[in-house]
Order: structure tokens, then sequence, then C-alpha cells
């Protein structure tokens, strides 16, 4: 924002740069200072010092050109006008103006507010998600730590509860380190006295502290509270208070039930908080529920318990970020060392506004863009049509010259012009803008972070109110070069329509071939991303993408056996089983493109594709429970061997089902089915049954890493998804199975409750926004260059009336004149989709996450835009040839 302001500076002129200059760069600096501890922000600061520095601007070089010419009373019109006056005089001369042409005035304030409005939108969903501060105390300085496995391809992995105790016992450079945990429960005793499926984040006491916040009712966490044998306390978010709760404000106190278990709950956070957890792999989910960690983290030995916690740390205050980065390659090195032998052993940092939006940070700055080149398209299609109009009113502004106004004194009343219609613009697009921010609000991803922050404030209006001054200014800098001209020569041409006026001509022409320009780069960034959905389309998952019904529940509670949970399954199976229609039934922990696995290492060092490598022959897998009806139910393919079978559950046998990527890795040629594969930490391992192929389990667009399935009775989780796959509606399916869930047990609530097309439609999500959007740009960009090329063919043949009908006259056919006026609009289109095409490919490449096997430079999706925008071309230069082809000698002569 400050270099932004000093570039401002550089619109005034040089002599009061050079007097003035320091005294406004500091006074630049007081005022962001002032700002940034005020209600306004530095933002807010900045745009309306923003609006003074450009009003400030225009009155020095006023008062810079009267004194230098010493024109401004004696040619102004008005002998000793004051600055104030002449403002006046040129407003109310602006306003008579706009008044004698509301049609015009119209057309050229709906375009510009619709124009700004989307600018004003896509800015607030820009601010709200990435460029607002966190709602935190000094949120620069918190950060995620992760353990760093980019060797066995994990960059940034959970991190080991010891790893954590001994990092808040050693860092010196950060005043807090948290370990954080993410789990589910069924929440009862709620509103209704329904069981509700809630989203827990298990904390450490020091949590709500170090993020610098406070409950709104009650208290938050205390360190006695942590740990295994501490008394059970609940902190509720609001969005649970208010739903579960029905905003009671005397919950503080009362108990609730999470899983079977009594909690009390201390305290209620305020609306405005707002925190996600990092799952292992996937996307940052927000609780609803903070509990205290139930486990001592000091005695979780990293080999029995893996990396399964998220970390944040606060760096200390006044503490360089860098020296407390060191510090943390200081005590990886020692705990690798320590556990593994492994000096080598790193942790990764991320920034914690930056980790929440890295997945949504590519979408919003491509939906930034693409709002700037249409707002880019806007300026050049206004200017374009008050070109034109300055054309026609070039002889009045001859006369006004030979009567002595000075020149800018017209140029003020253009730019006058064009600011009241801008501002104009500004008002009406303010409005649209809170409407186009519901529909952004609505249409964006459910996963997108911070989406409940976006909205219209001051600080965007201040904004759109120096947008629209810009727009204003830059719009009228076109037609004021038209006062340049020799007045003699607007004269003696002003009567006749072959009078030369090239100047004119070459700046529509300009400013058409930037719109289409603008507009190609927009098109074919648009095209590359519905190519890369389409290609995503086509991509086989792995499972079957229909109607089945899938749901996830989690019964009991933590002191429930394995033979309670094998229970409620079973006869949530035998009931679903039950249900007319109902095919297949199974139970997975991981439903394709769920993100739901668990992290474990296998033991392929004695398989034929062992090279010797540790990092290879022991991989990180993504392993998996489930039942014997999963495969059937979810539609995977299996390859060789077979599924589990019913007497694996029933006898627990340590069986085991790889997917294809392991298979061809570790046997090449050959078949692991019957043999026993081991982990680095059990040497009796698992006898593989089947092979499958892979199903994806992120992202359709890649999933590498390989997956394994053992029988859900071996590995007993509470948490576990179930499909059904029936022939009846999904709806009504969705119902029965609500039913049969309560029918099992009433107490265990359903969640996230869909079906398997869904799992695609959800992954698609990102790709689905940015192809609406975008389109949208690009059909309203399309639009505007098109309407640019009719205007200035139009007015390119109405300059020509005269010299056409002489060629008609002269036996010119009309064929040859229609082929004539086609290749002038087929000419001024081709430099803009020549420079277009070069700018597109160049966006292309930033559009990166957003891009599936499709390059920047991709044939087809280049030649759909081209073609796309010269037929429309083509169609907007038809009409004016068709009117040069039919003009008869007659009117040229009187036309001259």
């Amino acid at each position: 924002m400050k270099r932004l302001l000093g570039l401002l500076i550089r619109l005034y002129p040089p002599g009061f740069r050079r007097n003035y200059g320091q005294d406004m760069a500091r006074g630049i600096e007081s005022a962001l200072a002032i700002g940034a501890r005020g209600r306004l922000g530095r933002i807010g600061a900045g745009g309306l010092a923003a609006a003074d520095l450009i009003r400030g601007a225009a009155q020095a070089w006023w008062d810079a050109g009267r004194s230098r010419l010493g024109r401004s009373s004696e040619r102004g019109g008005v002998k000793g006008m004051g600055t104030m006056e002449q403002i006046r005089s040129a407003v109310a001369f602006a306003w008579r103006r706009i008044r004698k042409a509301p049609g015009f005035s119209g057309v050229v304030v709906l375009i510009l507010a619709l124009g700004i409005g989307a600018n004003a939108a896509v800015f607030s969903l820009v601010d709200g998600v990435l460029l607002r501060p966190l709602p935190y105390d000094r949120p620069e300085d918190l950060v995620f730590i992760w353990s760093d496995l980019t060797s066995e391809g994990v960059p940034r992995a959970w991190v080991n509860g010891n790893h954590a105790h001994e990092l808040a016992a050693a860092a010196t450079t950060f005043s807090e380190i948290v370990p954080l945990d993410l789990g589910t429960a069924t929440l009862s005793q709620a509103v209704g006295d329904r069981a509700t499926g809630v989203v827990l984040g298990f904390v450490a006491p020091n949590f709500f502290p170090a993020l610098g916040v406070a409950p709104r009712l009650g208290r938050g966490l205390l360190p006695e509270e942590q740990g295994a044998g501490t008394p059970h306390v609940a902190v509720l978010t609001d969005g649970i208070w208010r739903t579960a709760f029905g905003s009671d404000p005397d919950v503080v106190g009362s108990t609730i039930r999470l899983d079977e278990e009594t909690y009390e709950v201390v305290g209620v956070m305020g609306p405005a908080f707002s925190f996600r957890i990092h799952q292992s792999l996937g996307d940052p989910t927000p609780p609803g529920v903070f509990v205290p960690i139930d486990v001592d983290i000091a005695d979780m030995d990293v080999n029995e318990w893996g990396f399964s916690m998220a970390v944040m740390g606060r760096i200390a205050p006044g503490v360089p970020h860098d020296r407390a980065l060191a510090e943390l390659d200081q005590i990886a090195s020692r705990l690798g060392e320590r556990d593994w032998g492994q000096p080598a052993f790193r942790f990764a940092v991320g920034y914690l506004g930056g980790d929440l939006v890295a997945k949504a940070r590519p979408l919003i700055l491509l939906l930034m863009a693409g709002v700037a080149v249409v707002l880019a398209i806007v300026c050049a299609n206004v200017a374009t049509v008050f070109l034109a109009r300055g054309v026609a009113r070039q002889r009045d502004a001859a006369v006004q010259v030979a009567l002595g106004a000075g020149r800018g004194r017209l140029a003020a009343g253009t730019a006058a012009e064009t600011l009241l219609l801008a501002l104009a613009g500004a008002a009406l697009g303010l409005p649209l803008a809170h409407l186009f921010v519901r529909g952004l609000v609505a249409a964006v991803p459910s996963d997108l972070p911070r989406i409940d922050e976006v909205a219209l404030d001051l600080r965007i209006g201040l904004i759109t109110l120096v947008a629209a001054t810009a727009v204003g200014l830059v719009t009228a800098v076109a037609p004021s070069l038209l006062h340049r001209g020799a007045t003699a020569d607007a004269l003696r041409s002003a009567g006749s329509r072959t009078g030369r006026r090239t100047g004119a001509a070459r700046g529509q022409k300009g400013l058409v071939a930037a719109q289409v320009a603008l507009s190609t780069a927009l098109l074919i960034s648009v095209a590359l991303i519905g190519r890369s959905m389409v290609r995503l389309l086509a991509v086989d998952g792995g499972f079957r993408a229909g109607e089945q019904i899938t749901f996830t529940v989690q019964p009991g509670n933590e002191d429930s056996t394995d033979a309670e949970i094998l229970g409620f399954y079973g006869a949530l199976t035998e009931r679903l089983e039950s249900i007319p229609g109902v095919r297949h039934v199974g139970r997975v922990t991981g439903l394709p493109l769920s993100t739901r696995a668990s992290q474990h290492h296998l033991d392929f060092k004695a398989a034929p594709g062992a090279t010797g490598d540790e990092d290879h022959d022991e991989p990180l897998i993504d392993r998996m429970a489930a039942d014997e009806g999963y495969l059937e139910a979810a539609g995977l393919d299996l390859v060789e061997g077979r599924w589990f079978r019913d007497e694996d559950l029933l006898s627990g046998a340590r069986v085991a089902v790889m997917d294809q990527i392991l298979a061809e890795r570790f046997w090449p040629g050959g078949s692991p089915v019957g043999l026993r594969v081991g982990t680095p930490f059990d040497t009796v391992g698992f006898q593989v049954v089947g092979v499958v192929r892979q199903p994806r389990l992120y992202d359709l667009g890649a999933d590498d890493r390989p997956q394994w399935w053992v029988p859900h009775s071996w590995a007993t989780y509470r948490r576990m998804s179930v499909v059904v796959d029936g022939a009846s509606g999904s709806q009504d399916l969705a119902d029965e199975v609500q039913a049969a869930v309560r029918a099992v047990d009433p107490a265990v609530a359903v969640s996230d409750l869909g079906t398997m097309a869904d799992l695609v439609e959800n992954s698609l999500a990102r790709w689905r926004f940015a192809v609406q959007i975008m389109g949208v740009f690009g059909v309203a960009a399309l639009l505007l260059a098109v309407l640019g090329v009719y205007g200035v063919i139009a007015y390119t043949v109405e300059r020509r009336t005269g010299e056409l009908g002489i060629r008609m006259a002269l036996g010119a056919r009309s064929e040859a004149i229609q082929r004539m006026v086609l290749g002038q609009g087929v000419q001024l289109v081709a430099w803009g989709l020549l420079i277009g095409t070069v700018g597109g490919w160049a966006s292309g490449r930033l559009l990166g996450s957003l891009l599936y096997e499709v390059t920047p430079r991709d044939p087809l999706s280049t030649v759909l835009a081209l073609g796309l925008l010269l037929g429309a071309a083509v169609v907007a230069t038809v009409l004016p040839a068709r009117k040069a082809s039919r003009i008869p000698p007659t009117e040229a002569f009187r036309a001259e």
C-alpha cells in the first residue's frame, strides 16, 4: 500500500514534488500508522489517502497550468474565476451534457456499474479470504509445525505427540507450542434430544491463550484438565451453541454427552471465532466442540503412535522468524538422532494464514485476475464510446477554443463528465456488488476457508470509490486528446463526413484491439480450465460413482470393546440388507475421494521388486479397514485373487488386499496373492488374498501413494463409512437408511449423508466453480469486445459514407464493398487475437493446480477461444458491411 501511494505522488507536477514530496511521504506513513490502529485499518486509510492524492494531483496540475500559461482567467470564459468556481462550472457543464443524452448516459452508467460492482464483489472475496488478517492476536506469528517426510512422499506429515512435548519444553523462541488433534463424536442432550454428529478439536489448554481469544460465555480450558483421567470439560463454538442448544445462555455449567461420555460445558466462543485443524493429508476442518487432549503426549512413543498430531506454534514477541526456524531445525536434528539415528530429520513450517488458504489461493487469485480484465475491457469500451462522441462534438470544441476557451477547460469538462458517470456507476454498482457477493458465497466450494468472513464494508466502499475515480480519469484520457487538434482544421472539417479524423480512428481501433486482446486471453484461460474439467470427468476413479447411499456413523465410546463395535455394525448391515431393493452393503474407514486413511509402513525387502533402498522397500501406504461387502457396494475392480470373506472377519484373520500399484512395483510380471507382507515392526505380517485397481483416495487428478485394506475385525475402528447399493430412489433410500440406524441404536448420529456420485462432484467443486465464474467473465468480455468492434466499424462506415457512395457510383459491386468492410473488421480483430493469444499462453502458466493433463499452450483451447472471438467479430461486422453496400450515390453527394 505504501508503494502504491508513493507511485501516486508521481502524478504531481515535478516542481510540486521537489517542494513538498518528502512532506507528503511522511504524511502518508503517519496516516497508514494511525489507520492500522484504528477502525478503518491500513487498507481503509490507504484508500482515503489515495483519493486525496488523486484529487490533489488534479488540483496541482490545474494550478500549475494557470501559472505557466496565464490563460485561466483570460481564456476561461469568466475573468477572475477561482479554482472552485471553475470546478463547479465544469461539473455543471458536464451535468448539462449528461441530461441532454439520457440514453447514452444510462448505457454508460449501466456498463460501469456492472464492471465496478463485479470488481467490488470479487475484491470482497479476496479481502475476506486472503487479505484480511486472521481474527487472532498477532496472527503473523502463528505457524503450523509439521514433520518433514519428503523422502516418503509426505512433505508435511503430522507430528508425534512426544515430539510436540519436547518442542514445548525445549523451544525458547516460541512463547506457545500447542498440540492439536481431530476427532468425531455423537452429541446428545441437545435441542430436540436427537443425536448429532460433531467434529471434536482435541487441544492443549493453552490453545485459546495462544490465539489471543477468550470465550464469549464462561471460560477456556485449564492445565489440570489435560491428560488421561482428568475431568471431562468442553468449549462450544457459536455455531453448535445456536443450532444444537438454541442459544441457551444457561448452557455453561450444564452437562452434555459426547459418545456416551458426560462432559461439562465450561465456555462458548463468540460468533467471530473460527479455527480449522488439519487432517492427516486432507483439508483443514473446523471443529464444533473443543475438548482437552485426553492422552499423556509425553508417553507417545514414536514407533507405537507414529505421527498423529497437528502442532501450532506462536513465535515469541520480538524474535526474528528465521531464528525461530533455525531453532526448530536444531531440535528436530536431536529428536531424529534419538529416535531413528537420523540427524537429518527436519520440521516443516507453514504460516497459519497461508496454510489455511493455500488450496484456495490459486482460485481466488484467478477470480481477481478475471474481474480485473473485465474492468479493463469496460474502461476501454467506455473510452471508445466517448472517443466517438468526442468526434461528433469536435466542431463545438473547436468553436469554444476559437472563442478563447482553454483546452485545459475543455479537458476538465470531459473529465468531469466521465467522473460523474463513473461515480453514478459506483453508486449503482455497490448494490449490485451486494447481490454479486451473495451469489459468489452461494456458488463457491463449501470447503473454502473463511468464506463466512466475506462481506461488503466501509473499506470496500472506499476502494470502490477510488476505483470509480480511476475509471473516470482513464476513460477521459482518450477523448481529451481530441482537443489538441488544430482549431482551423476542426472547423473546416466539422461540416463534412470526409474530414480527416485519423487520430480518433486510430485511438478507437487501438482501444478495440486492446479489448479483443484481453478477451482472448480470458477466453483461453476459461477454455483451459474447461478442458481440464472435461479430462477430469473422463478419469476412471477406480470405483462406481453411482447413486449408492453413503454415510458415516460412530457407535459406542472409547471404552467400547471390539465385540460391541462389530456387533453394532453386524446388526446395522443385517437391517440395511433387509430394505427392499438393497443389493449390497459394505463399510470402510476411507471412502474414495474422502482423504480418510491412516498411514503405515510395509516391509517389501523380500519382494522381487526390492531395490535395497529402505525408503523404496518400506513405503508409506494408506491403510483402510473394510468388511466383506465393501468391494461390491462401492464397485471396486478386483484384478486378481479375492476380497474378504465372512470367515476372515469372524476369525480376525491377518489377511489383506493391496492395490495394483503395489503389486506392479514389487512383483513386476508376477503375483503377490498367497504371499505374506510384513511391517518394519511386525514380522508376522499379512497374507495377501487379492489385488484391486486403485480407487482415487485424495483427488481425481493425482493419487500415486499405494493403498492397502485389512478386515474390520482385525483393525476395529469405531468410525466407519457405510455404502448402501440399492435399486430405489436415492432420497427414499436415504430416509430408510436413517430409520435403520435409529432402529439399531437411536443414540448413534448419521453424518456425511450423500451418494458415491457426490464424492466426485465435491472433488470437482473447485474446477466447476472456476469454469462457471470465469465463464461469466468470459461471456461479458466477449460481448463488450463485440460491441466495441461493431461500434468502430459502424463509425468507420458512417465516416466514409461519401467515399463508399462514390465507389458505388463508379461501379463497385455491393459484394466488394461488403468484403472490404468485413476485411477491415477482421484486420481490426487480428492484432487483438495475436496479442491475446500470447497473453492467454502466459496466463495459462499461472493457472497451476487448476490445469489437469492440459498444457498452457493447448492447441484446442486456443483454437476454441480464437474461433469464438473471430466468429463473433465477423457477426458484429456484418451489419455495418451490409449497410455500407447499400449506400446510394445521392446520399454520398449530400454527405459532401
